[in-house]
């Protein structure tokens, strides 16, 4: 019972009070409500540390995780390389050009080249401005070469490249048998592109190219075509024979078994000088 206002606490309630306060050295609360927290925070630490783990190899690795985006490159890339298989002339340039498309770009891109005489080359390239677009260009390519794209440990497929040359003029031969008035023996004129002969003289023209060809005539200004003929089987030699009666001038159009034609026709001229 609670004493009235100022009143002293009787023998009773002094003892109460006493008990009350002495209670915590004789059961030790403070120890056991310190025992019990320390307990609890061990217990806290003991879950935590896993966790703690965790997160620390989290972020720990995480480099490494971005590292493995870089190296190998993500398998979702598509990439397209231009010309692919081509052909191409003898002597040109050909420029290839790898084409990107994914979340990344590689870090080296590097064209790889074999030639028939087991050479190989690996070149780096150019990434063009801020596009996607890595480029080499093979310069006066004189044989075949097949070649592909290295990027990042990986590889496109092969290509090759396969030259060609276009039909040309080798070598122009005439043959003059000139009338017998003349007295004037017969001439073989090798290399020429220009005859002078006397009017009645017969002429053999022969031409000779670098390369089997299908069609090779001679255009006059007038766009008039006097077809000539193969004068072997491998069509590398054709003829034409005429009797000289007055000036011409042509130009000798070649053109192979694929429709390639030479780019300059060359000049063909026969003068022809009166007869006295």
């Amino acid at each position: 019972e609670q004493p009235s206002d100022g009143a002293r606490l009787d023998f009773l309630q002094t003892r109460l009070v006493n008990e009350i306060l002495n209670h915590p050295s004789k059961n030790d609360w403070r120890s056991t409500g310190v025992d019990d927290y320390r307990s609890s925070k061990t217990k806290q630490l003991v879950f935590a540390l896993p966790l703690g783990l965790i997160l620390m190899a989290a972020f720990t690795l995480e480099p490494t995780a971005k590292e493995r985006l870089n190296f190998p490159p993500d398998r979702s890339i598509n990439l397209t390389v231009s010309p692919g298989n081509t052909e191409a002339e003898r002597g040109s340039t050909v420029v290839v050009t790898a084409h990107f498309e994914g979340d990344m770009l590689p870090r080296n891109v590097e064209l790889v080249a074999l030639y028939p005489d087991r050479r190989e080359t690996r070149e780096s390239m150019g990434q063009s401005l801020s596009d996607p677009v890595f480029v080499y260009p093979l310069h006066g390519l004189d044989s075949n070469v097949r070649y592909q794209i290295d990027y990042d440990g990986q590889n496109s497929e092969s290509y090759d490249i396969t030259l060609y040359d276009l039909p040309t003029l080798s070598q122009s031969d005439a043959t003059l048998d000139f009338p017998e008035y003349t007295r004037i023996p017969d001439r073989n004129i090798e290399d020429t592109r220009r005859v002078s002969a006397v009017e009645g003289t017969q002429i053999v023209y022969s031409f000779s190219t670098n390369k089997p060809v299908d069609v090779a005539k001679l255009v006059d200004r007038d766009g008039t075509e006097t077809i000539l003929k193969a004068a072997n089987p491998e069509r590398t030699r054709f003829e034409t024979k005429l009797t000289v009666t007055e000036s011409l001038r042509w130009n000798l159009h070649l053109q192979d078994g694929k429709g390639r034609k030479n780019p300059f026709p060359p000049s063909i001229r026969i003068e022809a000088l009166p007869n006295k």
